[in-house]
């Protein structure tokens, strides 16, 4: 993965480029995310959770037209240092595609010791129609003012054939959507899931809020939505008051 040393601090693994997307991001999202997946709480045992483990359709960023995608923040309950980044791919080489480009989006994705607050965020530019786009954790990856290119905890991704353990523990991230936010929340596991190798299994390690500008070029069709757990079913729009017009009820009789 890359980074250009001059955008972030050596000594602490912060960006220099940040901005704060706080005053877009509801004051309970944490609250709300953590309802779902509390801390500690293996994602697993519950029908509803395990479900969120989802297939890659479910857990990347396909966007269906040109837009801005911007990074926050959230929260993090890691024992690492993680280093967090971001890569493109292409949809059609799934379940095993070539990684186009990788890059760090927070080298150190720390919130205690305080080197990130919740809403610091990385804008990653603007990306064209049909480009998918998947998340990385170096697990424990910072260290010595960089990134390494081959962590102690291992380097998971959001797309399963990319990471080590064979399925169905090849998991490593949750994506959840909050479309009257117009956001996606993302969280991350930081630690290999096979049996006996640690993981606490509650995809809380690292938390980031996800930007896409405009919010309807991300394909939200597969991913859950971060109050209820569940993948809304396509349904006609109703009327500007929110209740049908008279020629969407004549439809609903037919």
């Amino acid at each position: 993965m890359a980074y250009n040393t001059t955008n972030y601090n050596t000594t602490n693994g912060k960006p220099r480029f940040l901005t704060s997307s706080s005053s877009l991001i509801p004051a309970d999202m944490i609250t709300r995310f953590k309802n779902l997946l509390p801390e500690g709480k293996d994602i697993t045992t519950n029908s509803v959770t395990n479900a969120l483990i989802t297939d890659d359709l479910g857990s990347n960023l396909f966007l269906t037209k040109k837009a801005n995608v911007k990074v926050a923040i959230l929260d993090e309950g890691a024992g690492y240092l993680n280093g967090v980044g971001y890569f493109t791919f292409d949809k059609d080489e799934l379940p095993k595609p070539c990684v186009k480009t990788e890059k760090i989006m927070f080298p150190n994705a720390s919130t205690n010791p305080a080197v990130l607050s919740s809403g610091d965020t990385v804008d990653l530019g603007s990306f064209d129609a049909n480009t998918a786009i998947g998340f990385t954790v170096a697990a424990n990856g910072w260290s010595n003012g960089s990134v390494a290119s081959n962590p102690s905890g291992g380097i998971f991704r959001s797309v399963m054939a990319l990471n080590p353990e064979a399925s169905p523990y090849n998991a490593h991230t949750v994506l959840l959507s909050s479309p009257e936010d117009k956001l996606l929340v993302l969280g991350l596991e930081d630690l290999n899931r096979t049996p006996g190798k640690g993981s606490d299994e509650d995809f809380n390690d690292v938390i980031m809020a996800i930007f896409v500008d405009p919010f309807d070029a991300v394909d939200t069709g597969k991913i859950a939505d971060v109050d209820t757990g569940t993948v809304s079913a396509p349904s006609k729009p109703v009327g500007v008051s929110g209740r049908m017009n008279w020629r969407e009820k004549v439809d609903a009789q037919q």
